[in-house]
């Protein structure tokens, strides 16, 4: 059963999450949420914050974790492991590293590590 469905439910029956999720669990028993979402899901419903559809979270979208930058990726690792993400950044391998340089001209990439200098002598 899909989330819009489980969604639907408290639509056409408003009733306490208890009785719901006892409902939903004797006719799905494996594919029945947690009373605790059923519990937010109600709240939320009560609220007018409910929404049928899945919104969108925050962050890089799926699309670009596709089976060839993945295949990319494990090519590069496995003939040179010791490469950095920079020289990946060269070979046009998309990482996180490449999306902070191509964001903001690479102001946030990593600085790279200080040497210690010896003290002078005195």
């Amino acid at each position: 059963m899909e989330t819009p469905d489980f969604r639907s439910h408290f639509l056409i029956r408003i009733k306490l999450a208890r009785t719901v999720h006892g409902d939903l669990l004797s006719t799905f028993s494996e594919s029945c949420p947690g009373l605790s979402t059923l519990q937010r899901r109600h709240t939320e419903f009560d609220k007018g914050v409910f929404a049928l559809e899945n919104k969108t979270g925050p962050g890089r979208p799926q699309e670009t974790r596709t089976e060839e930058n993945v295949a990319r990726v494990k090519c590069l690792v496995e003939d040179n492991p010791r490469m950095t993400t920079r020289q990946s950044y060269c070979r046009g391998v998309p990482t996180i590293y490449n999306c902070f340089q191509a964001s903001d001209g690479g102001s946030r990439a990593p600085k790279p590590p200080q040497r210690a200098r010896p003290s002078p002598a005195l």
